[in-house]
């Protein structure tokens, strides 16, 4: 009848000291990595472009004797330079285009320094985060161990 009790004992024993070491033992590991710090694009401003005044003279043969006189007159060096009205077309179409590229470049620009500010803003978040999650694993470890020897 011993043997049969110590069995019968040794039966319920076992799964009761696994079940209770086993609870003990197992841990729950989070895995936290630190975040990636962005590295920093720091474009500088574009300027704004100012542009000097240009003084325009039609100059056609019934007039360029009054065009003439009225440069001696401002004290300034009588030198033309000549344009066709088809190469006044072309350099106003070139100024346009300059003017499209120059526009489409400041955008480009702003579009990475927004890109860059929502970047870093993203990564504090997360470094916020990390640290959050890491302060409260620590505190959880600690409450823990105190659980211990409260029992």
């Amino acid at each position: 009848m011993k043997v049969r009790s110590s069995a019968v004992a040794i039966l319920f024993t076992i799964p009761l000291l696994f079940s209770i070491t086993g609870c003990q033992l197992v841990k729950t590991v989070k895995v936290l990595s630190p975040p990636v710090d962005s590295v920093a694009l720091n474009p500088p401003d574009v300027d704004d472009l100012k542009l000097g005044p240009v003084d325009w003279f039609i100059v056609t043969p019934e007039n360029i004797e009054d065009v003439f006189k009225r440069l001696e007159e401002q004290k300034t060096d009588v030198v033309l330079f000549g344009i066709t009205d088809d190469g006044y077309k072309s350099l106003s179409l070139n100024l346009a285009q300059i003017r499209q590229l120059l526009l489409q470049q400041q955008a480009i620009i702003t579009a990475y320094k927004e890109y860059y500010k929502e970047t870093e803003k993203r990564i504090s978040d997360q470094q916020e985060d990390y640290n959050q999650k890491l302060d409260g694993n620590v505190k959880k470890a600690n409450s823990g161990l105190l659980n211990i020897f409260k029992r």
